[in-house]
């Protein structure tokens, strides 16, 4: 009995091995680079797509590309006034359907937005700022409506959802003495 229950381990710990290296292969797709710290530097339909854009206005938000779930960290958030960061779906660059919002106080913080949805790999969305209608309690679509930049723009960041590859040079120690 013993016996078997040591070859169901170690069947266990291959398969789990084989399995990790299966995932990192397919995941990464010839892909080297970091995700979280790879700025995707440019403008896509007047979208500030990397931390290092500045608004020219007293707002802004910087988001880094993230890996998919319920949360998106912010990693700045400059507000002349209390006000929303929204995360939408991209829409051609433009906002699309909101997954989730969370207040920010005036002046300059960082934080998390949790989703009421989770994030899916490969796709872009947008950090939209909002203004508060007062309500800090509660975000209404309708009336804490986008800020808009001096250009007449809406003041938001693009990023990217990406999942990160396994580490192929774990090693694993099973004790199959007990």
């Amino acid at each position: 009995m013993q016996n078997q229950n040591v070859r169901l381990i170690v069947a266990f710990a291959i398969g789990f091995i084989v399995g990790l290296g299966v995932y990192a292969v397919w995941s990464s797709s010839g892909d080297t680079s970091d995700v979280a710290n790879t700025p995707n530097d440019g403008e896509v339909n007047g979208i500030a797509t990397t931390t290092d854009d500045v608004v020219k206005s007293g707002n802004s938000v910087s988001v880094e590309n993230q890996v998919a779930g319920k949360k998106v960290t912010l990693t700045e958030v400059t507000l002349e006034n209390p006000g929303w960061v929204a995360i939408h779906d991209d829409v051609n660059g433009q906002p699309g359907r909101i997954l989730g919002a969370k207040l920010f106080d005036k002046g300059t913080s960082k934080g998390d937005v949790t989703l009421l949805r989770a994030t899916a790999n490969g796709t872009n969305y947008l950090a939209v700022i909002h203004t508060d209608d007062g309500n800090y309690k509660e975000f209404n679509p309708r009336t804490d409506t986008a800020l808009l930049a001096s250009d007449g723009k809406p003041v938001m960041v693009s990023f990217s959802v990406e999942s990160l590859s396994a580490d192929i040079g774990q090693t694993i120690e099973i004790d199959l003495s007990k």
